[in-house]
């Protein structure tokens, strides 16, 4: 699971940084435009739903708010790396997994997580 979120972290800042920044940017507007904070306030809710099932399904004892809390701790550390973080996608990997270690480790059974992921690559 570590890794997952890693290379869905490291895509989000690499290759897919041009729409990274684009959905950044509508949500500032959204801020300042309630029908449109409305329809992404629901766009986030429907993909923090399906965290949430799939968090359910590891056996995480409150999916919903550990969804919520992956998913505004993630935006905070791509939105991060966006700005302050390496370039370099073996750079950004190691950048973005000790962090995703933590949060993830702290909501799933050890069991869960990527054999690479634990250990001594805390």
């Amino acid at each position: 699971m570590v890794e997952l979120a890693t290379e869905l972290c490291v895509r989000m800042v690499g290759d897919g940084a041009h729409g990274t920044r684009a959905r950044y940017e509508l949500s500032l507007h959204a801020a300042r435009s309630p029908g449109l904070r409305d329809q992404l306030v629901e766009a986030g809710t429907v993909l923090r739903r399906l965290g949430a099932a799939q968090l359910a399904a590891l056996g995480v004892p409150h999916p919903m708010a550990a969804a919520e809390e992956i998913m505004a701790v993630i935006d905070g550390l791509v939105f991060t790396a966006l700005l302050r973080g390496p370039d370099e996608p073996d750079a950004l990997r190691e950048w973005f997994r000790r962090p995703l270690h933590g949060l993830l480790s702290s909501h799933l059974d050890p069991s869960h997580l990527e054999p690479a992921a634990r250990g001594g690559e805390q």
